[in-house]
């Protein structure tokens, strides 16, 4: 409209025009582009391919197994993937059987099977057993990401948002649209076709719906990174809006609301020979179920070789040792009968059902882990779960804000009465949950016009954090990050849950008050705009003044609400 009023007085003769107004509206527009920008990188949240990897990783350093973050990975380290665990930087496959899934990256669904001094590409997912993998590129260098980066759409934070701002800013442009057009033939037929032109301009310039645009975006994204402070990782912005509607809370008992690191662990039934305990526990290291991850850390004994283990998701392990190795470099141990170490074993863990081949139940209803040696089933370690500390204050909290909550256990019923007593009698209490049980309840939920937030492990789990409208992933060490899930959470703050939902509400009432502050922001500039009194440049200079105001709320805003709500729960 500035650009065509400049042209028609320059060839008409009737004036010179306001090319020197649109060259400075030109440049104030830029300059507050380029100052958005500059914050959108400082507070959004990118979702590239690091986004889907995990936190940290096990780097084998001396013989010993050490847990590092993923940016301290260095080129020629040694680490460990087990199973179903992705792969985060490209390298050399030293030890172990890979079965390499890597839907992820080409979306090939079948699994390529690599043998020994084969390059492993990041990305890939172990299907199987434990694997070694030496570092030949650090994660920022891999193959991964530079398909990414050659693949990626450079999309600004706002189009993740894009239908939920058109919802609301699509009025305000007809409105505003109304008003200047209203405006323009108002000052034509006063004043000529000139003066309207000039207030048409100047009333389009001054509310320009920017600032309604990045209200959402730079409110979410602040939320986001302080969450992330406190070791709430969200997926991308979208989640906190998704949070802001849930109304239902399942959760995953064994590994979730329990404590794997305090557990108390027996044995019970046949003595386990020196020989079968290395087995187990080389076996159990390539396991991720938190069970299997107790009991690990539990039997501090050494290794062995050439173990194979396959792992059925939610029923156990199956072990055999599939070669006879030397002596030397099977067992660590002395004392054994060369007769011992000749024997080839094969050693089922898990439910009572699946080590035995039994539909019927166990004999009492303790937390178990079954040993079956050679089909003969030999005992069971039995686990005293610890509930998380201060579960109890988390259940109240969430109870009194209206959340409808449910446990889902893959175990028996052995904690009936520990668990109705933590939740309300309201609450659904399941036990003997599958995943497709965990599933089809989630399904059943939403069937009812419920939304609900699934958490969980992140393993056994995964299916239901996926069909659930929020799927929260709890972690214990950092090193399992299920991609179906919507956000990942530190086992050791899941007690804050009830701070965070909070937080992630108040983005709502900031939203809503810049949406307030901006629109007040419009009306104003707008009832100077409609009279004539407000130049081209000044409008310029309005406009992106506006939405970096609305930013500086946003921002403030969220931080004043984070030291207000996060800050009442106090970091475990």
């Amino acid at each position: 409209a500035l650009y065509g009023t400049s042209l028609y007085e320059i060839f008409s003769g009737t004036g010179p025009g306001y090319l020197d107004s649109f060259a400075a509206l030109i440049f104030f527009l830029l300059a507050g582009r380029a100052i958005q920008k500059l914050s959108f990188q400082k507070l959004r949240f990118d979702r590239d391919n690091s986004s889907y990897f995990p936190l940290s990783t096990i780097v084998l350093k001396e013989g010993k197994e050490t847990t590092i973050p993923l940016t301290e990975l260095k080129v020629g380290d040694r680490i460990l993937v087990r199973n179903n665990e992705l792969i985060p930087a490209d390298g050399q496959l030293v030890a172990g059987t890979a079965h390499i899934d890597y839907s992820f990256v080409t979306g090939e669904a079948l699994p390529q099977h690599k043998a020994q001094n084969e390059l492993l590409y990041a990305g890939g997912r172990q299907l199987g057993g434990v694997i070694e993998i030496q570092i030949h590129k650090e994660p920022s260098q891999s193959y991964l990401t530079q398909l990414w980066n050659s693949q990626r759409h450079d999309k600004e934070l706002t189009e993740d948002y894009e239908s939920v701002v058109n919802k609301r800013s699509k009025y305000f442009t007809y409105a505003v649209l109304t008003i200047a057009f209203s405006a323009f033939l108002y000052w034509t037929y006063t004043e000529g076709l000139a003066k309207g032109a000039l207030v048409l301009a100047t009333t389009l310039n001054v509310s320009c719906p920017c600032a309604l645009a990045v209200a959402i975006p730079f409110t979410y994204a602040n939320i986001i990174r302080h969450l992330g402070r406190r070791k709430l990782y969200l997926k991308n912005a979208q989640v906190v809006e998704r949070i802001n509607n849930i109304d239902t809370i399942v959760f995953d008992k064994t590994g979730t609301l329990t404590d794997a690191q305090n557990s108390k662990i027996s044995y019970e039934g046949e003595a386990i020979t020196f020989e079968e305990l290395q087995i187990i526990k080389t076996g159990l290291r390539q396991s991720t179920h938190p069970l299997s991850v107790q009991l690990y850390k539990h039997l501090d004994i050494p290794l062995v070789a050439h173990v194979n283990c396959e792992e059925v998701i939610s029923k156990g392990l199956i072990i055999t040792v599939a070669t006879l190795p030397s002596k030397q470099e099977l067992f660590m141990a002395s004392g054994l009968s060369d007769q011992t170490r000749a024997a080839q074993k094969k050693i089922k863990l898990g439910s009572y059902s699946f080590v035995t081949g039994h539909n019927g139940l166990q004999k009492d209803l303790k937390t178990s882990v079954y040993i079956a040696v050679n089909d003969l089933l030999k005992g069971r370690f039995v686990f005293e779960n610890k509930y998380v500390e201060g579960i109890q204050h988390m259940v109240s909290d969430l109870s009194t804000a209206g959340y409808r909550i449910d446990v889902l256990s893959g175990d028996n019923a052995s904690e009936k009465t520990i668990l109705q007593k933590l939740f309300s009698n309201q609450s659904a209490v399941l036990f003997h949950q599958k995943p497709e049980d965990k599933l089809q309840h989630v399904k059943s939920l939403q069937g009812d016009q419920h939304q609900v937030m699934m958490v969980g492990d992140g393993l056994n789990d995964s299916v239901a954090l996926q069909q659930s409208n929020v799927g929260l992933a709890i972690i214990h060490d950092n090193t399992q990050f299920s991609p179906s899930s919507d956000a990942i959470l530190a086992a050791s703050e899941i007690n804050q849950l009830p701070s965070f939902i909070k937080y992630c509400k108040s983005g709502i009432s900031v939203v809503k008050g810049s949406f307030i502050f901006s629109s007040m922001y419009n009306a104003f500039g707008l009832s100077f705009a409609v009279q004539g009194l407000f130049s081209p440049v000044f409008a310029a200079i309005l406009m992106p003044i506006s939405s970096i105001t609305v930013v500086l709320f946003s921002v403030l805003l969220t931080n004043l609400k984070a030291k207000q709500i996060l800050n009442k729960y106090p970091n475990t």
